[in-house]
């Protein structure tokens, strides 16, 4: 996020904030350099109708009125009616660059209206559907290893089990990554008890 908005959702101040950002992006430059990457592959692919784009282990797409990212999973995330606007910078009103705009839900006033894609919430939204792959993908592995699941909480997966089950072998079943995903560092922990706590 920016420094603005840092300062908003942490309460520092923002000559702070301002530090904190450019400390971590300079800390971090894939990251920015990774925002800028999957932000001109989707203009790409809402510019070039039918045409992939490729940043790392995604690909952008426009086809049938929405810009799909298919996930190393292979399912896919779609924005409805892309099209290209010019939008101004949230640090500078008169710094007009290109961006994708499409319908979606506002998540603030739950209404269907016109919002915008940027690289960090293209990558939000990603780093997001890759999670839950891998979760989805756990709990199959659970449920195959007879241990029913009876909920998910975010990253959590709960299952009725008998107290003097295996934790470390529960454990395992979550570690295990996908062939889709190899590399991706997975871990967990895991507890036994009569009720379920965060």
């Amino acid at each position: 996020m920016g420094a603005k908005k840092f300062a908003a959702t942490t309460g520092v101040d923002e000559e702070f904030a301002e530090k904190c950002v450019k400390m971590y992006r300079q800390t971090y430059p894939n990251v920015p350099r990774y925002w800028d990457r999957v932000n001109q592959a989707a203009i790409n692919a809402v510019t070039d109708k039918d045409t992939v784009y490729q940043v790392g282990h995604c690909k952008f797409i426009r086809r049938g009125g929405y810009l799909w990212i298919i996930l190393p999973a292979g399912r896919a995330l779609a924005y409805a009616a892309p099209k290209i606007v010019e939008r101004p910078m949230p640090w500078d009103a008169t710094d007009l660059r290109p961006a994708v705009e499409f319908s979606g839900m506002n998540s603030y006033s739950h209404h269907w209206e016109r919002l915008h894609l940027y690289g960090g919430l293209i990558t939000e939204n990603i780093v997001q559907a890759v999670c839950r792959d891998l979760l989805a993908d756990a709990m199959l592995r659970v449920e195959d290893a007879g241990h029913p699941v009876v909920l998910s909480v975010h990253d959590e997966i709960v299952s009725e089990v008998d107290p003097d089950m295996d934790v470390k072998q529960y454990e395992a079943l979550m570690k295990a990554v996908p062939t889709w995903a190899d590399g991706f560092p997975v871990d967990a922990e895991g507890w036994v008890g009569y009720r379920y706590r965060k």
